[in-house]
């Protein structure tokens, strides 16, 4: 019974003592960590990179990869219309008709005249590499 009475004391000594050396506020301290920015040509090239592999994973009938390729395209750019269209897309192929029509909700809120660029075809066709361009479509008329 000593012994462990003891060891008890020892440990509380040891915890005082540690705890005495450290500064008051290292514990109210925290770590941030942040993403560094990237670069506009950087992110042009990065998004390329996701949507071909969106496209490969549509081609493929791999939609959940698609989908994870277009929603890292949209958090580099979350006010890119195009990605919420081919997003909006994947998720009809996919029958999520509640997710797909809040993308094609996004992407027209986002360009209200981006659906004369976008493409008429199914995503897996030649049209998709046209949604390498962003869309800046702009109403001439008054």
């Amino acid at each position: 019974m000593i012994n462990i009475q003891q060891l008890i004391i020892a440990m509380c000594i040891c915890l005082s003592i540690i705890g005495c050396g450290k500064d008051k506020n290292t514990r109210d301290k925290v770590i941030s960590i942040e993403k560094p920015e990237i670069s506009g040509q950087d992110k042009v090239q990065l998004r390329n990179s996701h949507l071909t592999k969106a496209q490969d994973y549509i081609a493929d009938k791999r939609y959940e990869n698609a989908v994870t390729e277009l929603n890292e395209i949209i958090s580099l750019d979350p006010k890119d219309p195009a990605a919420y269209y081919t997003l909006g897309n994947v998720y009809e192929m996919m029958g999520n008709n509640k997710e797909s029509v809040e993308a094609f909700i996004t992407a027209i809120k986002l360009d209200p005249y981006a659906k004369k660029q976008m493409p008429h075809e199914p995503i897996g066709s030649t049209s998709v590499p046209n949604l390498t361009e962003p869309c800046s479509a702009t109403n001439t008329t008054k």
